[in-house]
């Protein structure tokens, strides 16, 4: 979203913040866009007050619980959100959150299973759960589970994505290239072909086949300044193109995508520019909320954090992955130690999966 355009979205949600029952997903909302404009300040004061007022609300504890800064705090109020009320599904699913930052996937992934029992979005969810399963050991499983699942529904892209990367991480990456072949035939004239290209380009990173997927966007419109093209160049080494690529300059408002850039600049031996995107990623987190705020702390400190509080920063798996591997880089003397926590989280084949792996395991593009 425009910057300038902020505002006028916060506006907007604040004007629902007041309905009952509570719509968790709108002030899920609201929280986002307040947390990135000028009144981020403002959140934790105004959930203190509404929580004063109904002290008994599960789903406005969690709501505070989101954004509590310091992690053993944090934990608590999820714990009271929970008591409040145990058939409220999000602090489950916060719990799930937690653990999974951890890399305690079984647990995670039974607290997530919950969360789903309880009727939360499935949009919120499945990924989730997709990845604790995985990392678990559950790829076999999952590629009959995903076949079947895509035989009853054939157009439903999320659930190939899903296969593709159970069929690598259960070591049949040589099946991908058929399985989305078979789904574009089946679903291509529905579809149409950006679907299609994007489908074929998805399944080329996630089997490693990169200079096929950069191939790939760079023949169809929608990609040619996508984040999977830019991903798949910045794991080829091609560094530079991504920055003199004008068309990718609104990627860099994501910061996660300038700690991947970072990261590739650091990878090529260009250590001022690598600090630079660092500390623009950095910068940029501060204003994104408690969880990639800790993430800046971090990334930012003169001394190389612990394993423990690289685990306090409950992120999605992918980008645990890469801020370990981002200290690998500032902290050499930690760096073994980094990768090898790295490749926990480093599960799910989409990007920046390849870029990390050229850092842990010193693949080439």
């Amino acid at each position: 979203m425009n910057p300038a355009d902020l505002p006028r979205a916060e506006a907007f949600l604040k004007s629902g913040l007041d309905r009952r029952p509570v719509w968790v997903q709108w002030h899920r909302a609201y929280q986002y866009f307040a947390g990135q404009g000028k009144h981020q300040n403002e959140l934790i004061p105004y959930y203190d007050s509404l929580v004063a007022k109904e002290p008994e609300s599960s789903a406005l504890i969690y709501l505070r619980a989101r954004i509590e800064p310091d992690p053993e705090r944090q934990v608590a109020l999820l714990r009271r959100a929970n008591e409040a009320d145990p058939a409220q599904p999000w602090p489950y699913f916060a719990r799930g959150r937690h653990l999974a930052s951890a890399a305690r996937w079984d647990e995670s992934l039974i607290a997530f299973q919950k969360a789903r029992e309880l009727h939360i979005d499935a949009f919120d969810i499945d990924e989730n759960i997709h990845v604790a399963r995985l990392a678990r050991g559950d790829a076999k499983t999952l590629v009959e589970e995903y076949k079947a699942r895509l035989a009853a529904v054939p157009t439903e892209m999320k659930t190939l994505i899903f296969l593709c990367d159970a069929l690598a991480v259960s070591d049949q990456t040589d099946q991908i290239e058929s399985v989305v072949t078979e789904w574009t035939n089946r679903v291509g004239m529905q579809y149409g072909p950006e679907a299609t290209a994007t489908a074929r380009a998805i399944g080329f990173y996630k089997s490693g086949k990169v200079e096929a997927c950069a191939r790939v966007c760079s023949e169809t419109g929608p990609l040619t300044d996508s984040p999977l093209r830019a991903q798949a160049l910045l794991a080829l080494g091609q560094t530079q193109e991504v920055i003199d690529n004008k068309a990718f300059a609104k990627l860099w408002v994501e910061p996660w995508n300038a700690v991947a850039l970072s990261l590739a600049l650091s990878l090529n031996g260009q250590a001022k520019e690598a600090d630079d995107w660092r500390e623009r990623a950095a910068r940029t987190m501060e204003s994104q909320g408690v969880e990639d705020g800790r993430a800046a702390v971090l990334l930012r400190a003169a001394e190389p954090a612990s394993i423990a509080e690289i685990e306090r920063v409950v992120v999605d798996a992918d980008e645990t992955a890469l801020l370990c591997v981002a200290l690998g880089r500032r902290f050499p003397a930690k760096r073994d130690e980094y990768h090898a926590a790295a490749r926990r989280y480093n599960i799910q084949r989409k990007a920046p999966y390849q870029l990390i792996l050229r850092a842990t395991d010193g693949e080439k593009p």
